[in-house]
């Protein structure tokens, strides 16, 4: 018979959150049990799917909380994790803008080398010209 019928199991379960990992577990092979039995006869199944998607819900929390190494008390459900601030990658680009004296000498030696290269370019233009010059002559 289901377990949703019969509630014998219900009222001696502990909530979601003060369960332990092992009731965990247990609680998730019998809601898992529970839905198989109910499509063998064809029951609907929605109470217990809706249990087990709580358990797993649950469950992922808390292997959350276990990667995030943030410790959280099974009895006391008013301990929240700390929230972890992430600096964007936008906020992080600005922290690393060079100084404007820096963008502004990066400039000057930028055309300081732009007019040297003119220069040399127009000292090789005029010799070639020189050169070409005396040979048409």
């Amino acid at each position: 018979m289901s377990a949703v019928k019969n509630p014998q199991h219900m009222p001696d379960t502990l909530p979601l959150s003060q369960m332990t990992m092992l009731q965990l577990d247990e609680e998730l092979a019998f809601w898992t049990a529970e839905i198989a039995s109910d499509e063998r006869w064809g029951i609907s199944a929605e109470i217990a799917i809706e249990m087990r998607l709580e358990v797993e819900a649950e469950m992922v929390r808390r292997h959350a909380a276990e990667r995030r190494n943030v410790p959280f008390i099974v009895d006391d459900p008013g301990v929240r994790p700390t929230t972890i601030a992430i600096t964007g990658s936008a906020h992080a680009r600005l922290d690393r803008l060079p100084a404007r004296f820096i963008i502004a000498f990066a400039v000057v030696i930028s055309v300081i080398g732009i007019c040297a290269a003119a220069a040399l370019a127009g000292q090789r233009v005029m010799e070639i010209e020189t050169r070409y010059a005396q040979e048409v002559v």
